[in-house]
């Protein structure tokens, strides 16, 4: 009786062995058949040899080729998981406010809109012009990015307006908008007073700024 003895297919890894999160890799079987993950919970396979970082860990891989032999195991892949990115505050900014994100150290910071929201390597966002921005964090450690899922909306001050001269005399009124969704504020309500419809009324000579909140936004405004 003569019996046949075969042997099982060689394997190797031809991508990176260190991965994040969402990345892939190659393997290489020099017969035809399937892969097998050794933790399909942390990467997948498929029968091509194209691997699926799914979740931090160590995995291998082998090789159960056409003929029912099962190859030796792959190296061990490494995957890292992504960086854990936290912020505590209004995600709702005016020009010029800033909040802070973390981590703050071992890593870069970037931002999708530089223009409307710049953030630091410290972590540390400035919001510059209207709109929304997201930001993303690399880990000099590990190489991984982060999720972008910190999202900041940066809102335009109210537009506001003197109705008429900017000098009054003792006892005239004048009028400024927005007359409603806020409210007045006088820096010296001595010298004027401003009520939160917009209404002025001067009392003495003096100097006196309005300031105008959004109740909507938060933001402020000054004539």
């Amino acid at each position: 009786i003569a019996i046949t003895v075969m042997i099982g297919a060689d394997v190797s890894i031809i991508g990176d062995t260190v991965l994040c999160i969402g990345d892939l890799t190659q393997l290489f079987a020099s017969q035809n058949g399937t892969w097998s993950s050794s933790n399909p919970l942390l990467a997948s396979v498929n029968n091509l040899g194209v691997v699926t970082a799914l979740n931090g860990g160590q995995v291998y891989f082998t090789f159960t080729s056409d003929s029912g032999c099962v190859s030796n195991p792959t190296s061990i892949i490494t995957i890292h998981n992504k960086p854990i990115t936290t912020f505590t505050g209004n995600i709702n900014l005016c020009l010029g406010q800033t909040i802070n994100v973390s981590p703050n150290i071992n890593g870069t910071w970037i931002s999708t809109k530089p223009l409307i929201a710049s953030i630091t390597n410290g972590g540390l966002i400035t919001a510059l012009n209207p709109g929304s921005a997201k930001f993303i964090f690399t880990s000099s450690i590990t190489g991984c990015l982060s999720d972008s899922n910190i999202q900041i909306v940066i809102n335009a001050p109210p537009v506001v307006v003197l109705h008429g001269s900017n000098q009054l005399c003792i006892g005239q009124n004048a009028q400024v908008s927005p007359t409603t969704q806020g409210i007045w504020v006088s820096s010296n309500p001595a010298v004027l007073s401003v009520t939160n419809s917009g209404y002025i009324t001067a009392f003495t000579a003096g100097v006196s700024n309005l300031t105008f909140i959004s109740s909507t936004t938060g933001c402020s405004s000054s004539v």
